[in-house]
């Protein structure tokens, strides 16, 4: 690998990291903004339950 293309490729892996971290932060962040009302965290445990319960379902249903 020549030297000009290790720079590039390390150029090309950073800026695709750095949008992809970006991307996760603002969706956390906008999370965030989301499930600091009452109501809306109702309707997260409610959902998490739902999913637990379906996940457990067939763990049981195997013994």
């Amino acid at each position: 690998m020549t030297p000009v293309a290790f720079v590039e490729l390390t150029a090309i892996v950073i800026v695709v990291l750095l949008i992809i971290g970006c991307g996760y932060a603002r969706l956390a962040s906008a999370a965030r903004e989301m499930f600091k009302s009452s109501k809306a965290l109702g309707r997260l445990n409610k959902t998490a339950g739902v999913m637990m319960a379906t996940a457990a379902g067939p763990v049981v249903w195997q013994h």
